[in-house]
């Protein structure tokens, strides 16, 4: 696994102090994870995808952390399906109905997009777009053409970008209402703990 690169140092530092700092008890982040994972309860955010460490990555795991629904934020891999598999000559394929996983991702874009350039870290914004095209809901994406997909995708990502979450203050706020929330989730599961060992 490459280290975090030199320019970055300074930024994750910063970081750490603005997002992980005192709420370790239910969110932490791991610079050798790829995506995300629930361990004791605390949600585990990580930032690496393949052999590659980079705050852009954690960036987009924290967009997800902001931006997924409450139900699913401390549940394994954010408690998302693949939707329906089927075999086909020996492999296993997945049929999507809809762009709902493109969706969270643009959504997703947006927030690690408005984190970067906080942080003044290089985003390609036009090649994270069109990474997407490669997931397998694409052929859901409204459109007759690849082109036209792209458009769509295009389109959505700049009505995304004007939502509140594209500034860091809205970004913390939401962050720290998250927060509270999976305090609350850990209180009343030991609350319902010392209930039963009555």
């Amino acid at each position: 696994m490459l280290p975090l690169g030199l320019h970055q140092l300074g930024a994750y530092k910063k970081v750490q102090e603005d997002f992980f700092a005192g709420f370790e008890d239910v969110v932490i982040h791991d610079m050798g994870l790829s995506g995300q994972s629930v361990n004791s309860g605390v949600v585990v955010l990580g930032g690496a995808i393949r052999n590659e460490r980079a705050l852009d990555h954690l960036f987009h795991e924290m967009a997800h952390f902001i931006e997924i629904d409450l139900d699913r934020i401390n549940k394994p891999n954010w408690g998302l399906r693949w939707g329906t598999s089927f075999r086909a000559q020996g492999k296993i394929y997945y049929k999507m109905a809809k762009w709902t996983a493109i969706k969270r991702e643009i959504r997703g874009l947006v927030i690690q997009e408005a984190l970067c350039k906080q942080y003044g870290i290089f985003l390609n914004r036009a090649a994270r777009l069109a990474e997407l095209s490669k997931q397998i809901d694409f052929m859901n994406v409204p459109g007759k053409s690849h082109e036209d997909k792209m458009e769509t995708m295009r389109l959505y990502q700049d009505k995304c970008s004007l939502s509140s979450l594209n500034s860091l203050e809205s970004i913390k706020a939401e962050w720290v209402n998250r927060i509270g929330f999976l305090r609350s989730l850990k209180t009343s599961q030991v609350r319902r703990v010392k209930n039963i060992a009555i």
